[in-house]
């Protein structure tokens, strides 16, 4: 049971930085001086704040960062999770069998994330044209 209840909520907490990485994306329009401030106001356009800020705080580039920056900070942070969660999810078909079908499935969606998603959202940035498709 314990193992279920991490999987759960490493998957979550995953999930949540892609959807802050997604918001943060379509929302590149602010201008601040102070990189605190700046995490901090574009942080406040995301639904998850806190994890937003703490996650970007916890990289030391992001200080000097524009927007654009925090985006691709954000986008290689999400890659870093997906990979993680991808790795747990695959200890835990070789620990639990009997989980293959819901790990399959959830190994998939983190899947998609890094071979569709990442990709898409770093040419995006690159290209100056972040959008939410």
């Amino acid at each position: 049971m314990k193992t279920s209840l991490s999987l759960i909520s490493f998957i979550f907490l995953s999930r949540p930085l892609f959807t802050a990485t997604l918001l943060l994306l379509s929302h590149c329009i602010i201008v601040r001086s102070d990189a605190n401030d700046l995490i901090s106001q574009t942080c406040k356009n995301t639904p998850y704040y806190n994890l937003c800020v703490t996650s970007l705080a916890s990289v030391p580039t992001s200080s000097t960062a524009d927007v654009q920056g925090l985006a691709l900070i954000m986008v290689d942070i999400v890659r870093d999770k997906a990979r993680t969660t991808l790795e747990f999810i695959d200890q835990e078909l070789k620990r639990s069998p009997e989980l293959g079908q819901p790990l399959r499935f959830c190994a998939s969606s983190y899947d998609a994330i890094l071979t569709a998603d990442i990709p898409e959202a770093i040419e995006a940035l690159q290209k100056g044209d972040p959008k939410v498709c």
